[in-house]
């Protein structure tokens, strides 16, 4: 009789234990993603940097700079890869904040004493979670990279565009653009941007029969 009352107050006690410790799971828990979070973040800004890409969030924070002083694109561009590295820095202060809080958390979630198995099976269930919310802010970043990517290279063509128009308008040139996909040497090039489109090829044999028959 006594030993179940023993094993039915050990329960009670490992149940109100487990209550007051649900608290600093919770914060355990989402601290845990957080830091998976940040961590894929710093991921993205680095990849921004190494294929020199401004984050959207980045440009909209100077642009009434921009506008307001009339800074040139250059010094722009500069500013933005400042303040790129300094949201990697920040970042990177961010993840050992929460590094820190979780090893708090960690530590008073020990001291309720829950047990051996119970902090094993907790702690491969906040490892899969770690995973899925790394995976999920993973997928959601690398759309996120290509939008800018594309939006970089349509840039390049447009600005690339605009140059090969103002350098034709500055020698007299006429444009024309090549659909083709077949590569022309330079010297077919110059003779196009001078001619235009208004010239023919001259016959490697003369058509007499084709004019003998247009005159009968």
């Amino acid at each position: 009789m006594e030993q179940s009352n023993n094993s039915t107050n050990r329960k009670t006690n490992w149940r109100f234990r487990r209550e007051q410790a649900q608290a600093d799971i919770n914060r355990f828990v989402g601290y845990i993603k957080q830091y998976e979070d940040v961590k894929c973040q710093i991921n993205f800004l680095k990849k921004c940097m190494k294929n020199r890409l401004i984050p959207k969030g980045l440009r909209s924070s100077l642009s009434a700079i921009g506008h307001s002083s009339k800074l040139g694109n250059r010094f722009c561009r500069r500013i933005h890869f400042r303040l790129l590295r300094r949201t990697i820095r920040d970042k990177y202060a961010l993840l050992s904040a929460i590094d820190n809080n979780i090893r708090i958390y960690d530590w008073n979630m020990r001291s309720f004493n829950l047990g051996s198995r119970f902090y094993h099976n907790f702690y491969i269930r906040a490892k899969k979670l770690a995973s899925r919310t790394f995976k999920a802010c993973e997928w959601r970043l690398r759309q996120k990279f290509r939008t800018l990517k594309v939006e970089m290279f349509r840039n390049i063509k447009t600005n690339s565009d605009m140059d090969i128009i103002k350098e034709a308008a500055l020698h007299k040139r006429k444009v024309v653009w090549n659909l083709s996909g077949i590569e022309i040497p330079t010297e077919t090039e110059e003779l196009i941007g001078k001619l235009g489109m208004n010239f023919q090829f001259a016959p490697k044999k003369f058509p007499a029969l084709e004019i003998i028959q247009s005159t009968e």
